[in-house]
């Protein structure tokens, strides 16, 4: 084990401690682990993930996989850190491939594991095999993530239509989901439903926690911001759209994101050859 590693297990195990567990000379007894401490681990993780905590999310997922490696949920909440916040897709993929054949499984966990393996594969603009794992994964169990992400593929390929049954199908599982809220928004743009794709924009950001401008005193995901501005370019609203991707560009988080994918997304189709865009874009981007 290397040092970084060392430390990481440790500080892993000090968390879990507060949960309950008792560590002996650094290995878990399995007759004193509570039945219910994983479900304490992931909830600990998404809690960190929710106040901006990403190296306390990270404690938490890294001592559920060591704790409970046969478990498909500690491995597609390990997988999607090492996604998101790590930026480490490879990692993320053999993560997600131990989900699928993790001995101790669930539906939700090969459904958000499946996802998971799509969205690598369409940041590897691998369009075919994402969209046969997305649909793999909604075969398993319908998630809204899985519907935000076949919207957000069948959007950058310009179909549109089949963006919006995704986008508005995400909505329908989950109300609360703000980027869901927005693709809609976008669509509903694109279909010339202006009042429509306002509200939706409005609900999106209150959910969020944010202003319709974007400022925001809590925790933010930075997708929503994403999402936001290009919601104000499909409008044609450059101005909107720069600030948004500034506040975007300010997250830590932003680096998930290569250059490819503002230079492909629809939503920015009318700033490519802006050069306040380019610059933005040069500002923070390889």
């Amino acid at each position: 084990m290397s040092n970084v590693a060392a430390k990481l297990f440790v500080a892993a195990c000090c968390a879990v401690s507060a949960a309950g567990i008792s560590i002996i000379f650094g290995r878990v007894t399995a007759d004193v682990v509570p039945r219910d401490s994983l479900a304490v681990l992931l909830q600990q993780g998404v809690a960190a993930e929710q106040r901006g905590d990403i190296a306390a999310a990270g404690d938490a997922y890294a001592c559920a996989v060591r704790l409970y490696p046969h478990d498909a949920a500690t491995w597609t909440h390990y997988a999607e850190y090492q996604r998101f916040y790590v930026h480490d897709d490879r990692a993320a993929e053999a993560s997600f491939g131990r989900a699928l054949r993790a001995r101790k499984s669930d539906a939700q966990s090969r459904a958000f594991a499946l996802r998971g393996l799509g969205d690598i594969a369409l940041k590897r603009r691998d369009d075919m095999t994402a969209i046969q794992c997305f649909t793999e994964s909604l075969d398993i169990q319908p998630l809204p993530d899985t519907h935000r992400s076949l919207a957000h593929t069948y959007g950058t390929r310009g179909s549109f239509e089949q963006a919006a049954v995704h986008a508005e199908a995400a909505v329908a599982l989950d109300p609360e989901d703000a980027i869901a809220w927005l693709l809609c928004a976008s669509m509903q743009r694109r279909a010339g439903k202006n009042k429509s794709a306002e509200d939706s924009y409005r609900r999106a950001m209150a959910l969020a926690g944010c202003d319709a401008d974007g400022s925001h005193t809590g925790h933010v995901h930075c997708c929503v911001l994403l999402n936001a501005a290009g919601y104000h370019a499909v409008c044609g609203d450059k101005d909107a759209a720069l600030g948004m991707l500034k506040k975007f560009f300010e997250t830590p988080n932003h680096r998930h994101l290569a250059r490819e994918h503002f230079m492909s997304d629809p939503d920015f189709a009318e700033l490519r050859g802006d050069p306040a865009f380019v610059a933005l874009l040069d500002m923070h981007l390889p």
